[in-house]
């Protein structure tokens, strides 16, 4: 089980992986209600998650009319269907990452997570938020929440099947355990981000399960330093750098000094970008065992990483044994 951390003070949207819609505190006649609303950036589709001893409260950005803080609650009993409604009492959700691909948000001590109604494997036209179980035939998706942290602009964020872009490097953030280990697949290509340890380049590779194809993602002020779970021949530690000047078309390497790169998340996919730039690092047209390089972001799936999450997995660091 991988629990995400989230900043008090960050705004995070809530994308439903099976609906592709957000979300949303709404107003129906003068009484706070919950829906699931096309993605607009407002503030009523913006969520606070509030740490409590059990888990978190998940606060809306948007207060009620009356002024009350609102957050995600439920009704009645328990159990199978019960209703998740917006309540101005806050309540304790455990939020776990699920394998990169989004958040299941559970009632603690319970088999019932946040999920929307279905039937016979389809979202039915008028979404109701409810408690479900793990129930065979269940659509797996409906119970998955893309999740974002937004800055200003809001930038690139989780909505299935739809991009909203400008052709600027993306503003959103992305929030990883500290102690997970990711596998980094080339959305493009399928071939694995892979540290070639005689020469220090970063390449794309064929899946081998090694250490030097695991990487971790550790804060560094406004972003991320990627850590290699691979070591030099000395046994320091590898991070994510670049070789050189920052320029389009150059390599992509690991040194022993660490840089904070950016790193955007979306739908269980990342793009990483040199900061203060437009840079982003990307396979090339080759593909397999083809050096990775810095490019000028446009939106191409060859600078789409698909993110994986490695549980219980032995990491090995002798460079010889991996």
């Amino acid at each position: 089980m991988v629990l995400p951390t989230f900043s008090r003070t960050d705004k995070y949207v809530l994308v439903n992986r099976g609906s592709g819609t957000a979300l949303t505190l709404v107003d129906v006649d003068g009484v706070p209600a919950l829906a699931m609303k096309e993605l607009q950036y407002e503030n009523n589709q913006m969520w606070h998650f509030v740490k409590t001893t059990q888990g978190h409260a998940i606060q809306c950005f948007q207060r009620a009319r009356d002024g009350k803080a609102m957050y995600v609650g439920t009704t009645g009993r328990i159990g199978q269907n019960t209703p998740i409604v917006a309540c101005a009492t806050p309540l304790s959700w455990v939020v776990i990452l699920y394998q990169g691909q989004g958040l299941y948000i559970m009632w603690p001590e319970s088999e019932f997570c946040m999920d929307l109604a279905w039937m016979n494997g389809q979202v039915t036209g008028n979404i109701t938020i409810g408690l479900r179980g793990n129930q065979k035939g269940q659509p797996f998706d409906n119970a998955l929440w893309c999740y974002s942290c937004i800055g200003e602009p809001a930038g690139d964020l989780p909505v299935p099947g739809r991009e909203k872009n400008d052709g600027h490097a993306p503003q959103g953030g992305a929030n990883f355990p500290n102690t997970a280990i990711h596998i980094l697949t080339n959305t493009q290509h399928k071939t694995i981000l892979e540290v070639e340890r005689s020469t220090s380049l970063v390449k794309c590779c064929p899946r081998q399960q090694g250490a030097y194809q695991q990487w971790r993602f550790i804060p560094l002020g406004a972003g991320y330093i990627i850590e290699s779970c691979g070591k030099s021949p000395n046994g320091e530690p590898l991070y994510l750098a670049v070789d050189g000047h920052a320029t389009p078309g150059g390599s992509v390497i690991v040194s022993r000094y660490p840089a904070s790169w950016r790193v955007e998340y979306n739908m269980s996919s990342v793009r990483l970008f040199w900061p203060t730039t437009n840079l982003v690092a990307s396979a090339r047209s080759a593909g397999t065992n083809d050096c990775v390089v810095l490019a000028e972001y446009d939106k191409g799936l060859l600078s789409k990483w698909d993110d994986a999450i490695v549980e219980d997995t032995v990491v090995v660091l002798n460079p010889d044994a991996a």
